[in-house]
C-alpha cells in the first residue's frame, strides 16, 4: 500500500520571493521588447536616406505631452495606492487604484485619438511604421495594466488585501512604474531625437 506524504505549502516568504523574481523577469523581457523596437528606430533612421513624418509634415506634440502627464500622474496615484495598502488603509487604496485605472484609461483614449488624427499610417513608410508600432505596443501594455487593475480592484473589494497580504498590489505597482518609465524613453527618442 502506497502512503502519501502531506504536501507542504510554500512559505509566504518563498511565494513573495518567487513573485518578485517573476515580475522582474517579465519586466526584463518587456525591456528587451522595447529595446528591440527602439533599436529598429535607430537602425532605420541611419539606413534610410529620407526619415521623418511622411510628406515632411510636422508633428504636433500637444496631445502626446498631455497624455504623458496623465500617465505620470497615474504612476503617482499608483504609488499612493500601494502606500495605502501597506498601511492597511483599504478605502484609500481602492480610491487611489480607481483613480489610477481612470488615468490609465484616459491615456489609452488619448492614444487612440492620436492614432486617428496623426496623419499617417503603417503604409506610409518605415518612419510611420516603427513610430506607430512602438506607440501601439506601449499603449497595449497600458491597456493590459488597466485590465490587471480591474482584477486587483475586484479582489480588493472582496477584502483580499491588507497590510500583511498585498503581493499582487506590489507586482502591479512595479509593472505600472515600468510602463510610465519606459514611456519617458519612448517619448524622448521618438519625438526629440
Amino acid at each position: 500500500m502506497r502512503q502519501t506524504l502531506p504536501r507542504s505549502q510554500p512559505s509566504e516568504q518563498l511565494r513573495a520571493r518567487n513573485a518578485r523574481t517573476s515580475i522582474w523577469l517579465v519586466l526584463i523581457s518587456e525591456l528587451m521588447l522595447f529595446f528591440g523596437l527602439l533599436s529598429s528606430f535607430f537602425f532605420l533612421r541611419g539606413a534610410l536616406p529620407e526619415w521623418g513624418p511622411p510628406s515632411g509634415q510636422s508633428y504636433d506634440l500637444t496631445l502626446p505631452i498631455i497624455t504623458s502627464v496623465i500617465l505620470f500622474a497615474s504612476a503617482g496615484t499608483m504609488h499612493l495606492a500601494y502606500r495605502a495598502i501597506q498601511h492597511d488603509q483599504r478605502q484609500r487604496f481602492e480610491q487611489m487604484l480607481t483613480v489610477t485605472m481612470l488615468l490609465g484609461a484616459l491615456f489609452i483614449v488619448g492614444q487612440i485619438y492620436e492614432f486617428s488624427t496623426i496623419g499617417f499610417n503603417f503604409q506610409d513608410g518605415a518612419y510611420a511604421a516603427i513610430v506607430l508600432l512602438t506607440i501601439g505596443t506601449h499603449a497595449a501594455h497600458v491597456a493590459i495594466g488597466v485590465l490587471i487593475f480591474v482584477v486587483v480592484h475586484i479582489r480588493a473589494s472582496l477584502g483580499l488585501f491588507n497590510a500583511q497580504r498585498h503581493m499582487a498590489v506590489e507586482m502591479c505597482a512595479l509593472y505600472w512604474y515600468f510602463v510610465a518609465l519606459i514611456w519617458v524613453v519612448i517619448f524622448a527618442i521618438l519625438f526629440f531625437l
